[in-house]
């Protein structure tokens, strides 16, 4: 059977385990893995692995019971930021919004890859979901300051993501940095021929300063 001391002697990580455990609709499999797991010496090290896989497979409420588990198993609330950011980069607000009213909070800006964060909002112009990364403490200035500007890296967002930038300026985004592979914002949408957005963005730039 499918158990996670089976998978430890196999070599495999818990995470694989509980990515085949959400991918699978086999009856009882994930409460054998939740029994498994109970009887290890830290369960919630693997049970956090268990809710990143299953929000992001969209099992809700495997999510949500592994949390409760990990909960009880001594997890910590920080110690949900990586199964956070994980069901917000799959678009899976439901367990994410439960997981930061428990507390849950994003990585520090330096750790965080918001090239799986934010594309589901930019290219969807979801801003419900973009108002959820920023109440789970995604720090656009901090983040900007480690890796240059946030918008220019997505060239294409969708013709609705207008709300969603304006959002993004009201928490500090900024439009005069360059993507690392150069250009800004504004650049890279005149580049794509995004013309709507392009307008958009040279007004909330401002007019271009005098030479």
């Amino acid at each position: 059977g499918l158990t996670l001391e089976g998978f430890v002697r196999r070599g495999w990580s818990s995470a694989a385990l509980w990515r085949a455990v959400a991918r699978s609709e086999a009856p009882g499999l994930a409460e054998a893995a939740r029994a498994a797991c109970g009887r290890l010496a830290a369960p919630h090290r693997p049970l956090l692995e268990g809710v990143a896989e299953a929000a992001a497979a969209r099992r809700d409420a495997l999510a949500l019971a592994l949390a409760d588990d990990a909960a009880r198993g001594g997890a910590a609330a920080a110690s949900f930021a990586p199964a956070l950011a994980r069901s917000l980069a799959a678009g899976n607000t439901r367990v994410a919004r439960v997981l930061v009213a428990r507390g849950a909070r994003l990585q520090p800006a330096g750790f965080l890859d918001a090239a799986r964060l934010w594309p589901g909002a930019l290219r969807r112009g979801d801003l419900a979901l973009a108002e959820l990364i920023l109440a789970a403490g995604f720090d656009i200035p901090a983040w900007e300051r480690e890796h240059g500007s946030l918008l220019a890296r997505w060239p294409e967002p969708h013709p609705r993501a207008q709300p969603v930038i304006e959002r993004l300026l009201q928490h500090g985004l900024r439009l005069d940095l360059e993507a690392p592979g150069g250009g800004t914002p504004l650049d890279v949408a005149r580049r794509s021929g995004r013309v709507s957005l392009a307008r958009f963005l040279a007004g909330a730039a401002g007019p271009a300063p005098r030479r």
